[in-house]
């Protein structure tokens, strides 16, 4: 995926854990929807950071072996 693409994705999945929780806001305390907008606005955020961290594993090298060689 493009740089663009991470940002499109990114966008759109930080708009609906913005509406669960308008969601969340608009329910009645302990209702079910207010734990569903709690519960979507978490698997947004953890989304996020899924994005985040594919993106910096895809700039670091996966050749992990050391700099300096022992002899």
């Amino acid at each position: 995926m493009s740089g663009l693409t991470y940002w499109i994705i990114g966008t759109i999945a930080g708009l609906i854990g913005l509406a669960g929780l308008f969601v969340a806001s608009a329910a009645t305390s302990g209702s079910v929807t207010y734990w569903l907008g709690l519960v979507v606005f978490a698997v947004a955020v953890g989304f996020e950071f899924g994005l985040i961290r594919r993106w910096f594993d895809r700039q670091i090298p996966t050749d992990r072996s050391p700099l300096v060689e022992a002899d």
